[in-house]
């Protein structure tokens, strides 16, 4: 979508799995969480602080088509990226927002490090495309969870207009 400000935060009234989706059993296993950060500030702290993982990871969209929206996003998420970076490992990943193979290639790769040993979560707080890669790959894997995070009724509302490029096209094919 074409730029627009973000609003003011809003606290999230709602933090799950998206409803008739959920599939991890509770277990003994940590939890590991891996978010797709959106613009909209404490979105994404409410839910670590919500979760309390044992890892952390953060995804956003760098390059974007706008980069209003990237600032925005290292800005509001500020914090979460300052406690991601500080780790010894590799927690915060950076994906052009019109490459899905490259965003599906990383999630895969955190997600076959991590199952063995952890619960995994998605939670894909923006954007759109990378919403789409979450539910993709959960679809591909039993033991993932994909969260949903909202602030409900009372949220933000947005008016967007469409941004003057070229659409994200996804062929997706299944097969058993």
């Amino acid at each position: 979508s074409e730029y627009t400000r973000p609003s003011g935060p809003r606290p999230n009234s709602y933090m799950g799995p998206i409803p008739g989706v959920f599939r991890i059993a509770s277990e003994s296993k940590p939890t590991a969480l891996i978010m797709g950060l959106g613009y909209e500030e404490s979105k994404a702290k409410g839910l670590v602080d919500f979760i309390e993982p044992e890892m952390a990871f953060a995804f956003y969209s760098k390059p974007a088509i706008y980069e209003k929206f990237v600032k925005d996003v290292e800005i509001n998420n500020e914090e979460i990226l300052h406690r991601l970076r500080s780790e010894a490992d590799v927690r915060v990943f950076t994906y052009p927002l019109h490459d899905l193979r490259e965003m599906e290639s990383k999630l895969m790769s955190i997600y076959f490090r991590l199952n063995q040993d952890y619960k995994v979560v998605l939670a894909p707080l923006g954007p759109k495309p990378f919403s789409l890669i979450c539910l993709l790959v959960a679809e591909k894997f039993e033991d993932i969870d994909v969260w949903r995070v909202s602030s409900g009724i009372g949220g933000n509302i947005y008016s967007r207009r469409a941004a003057d490029v070229d659409p994200i096209v996804c062929e997706v094919k299944y097969s058993r």
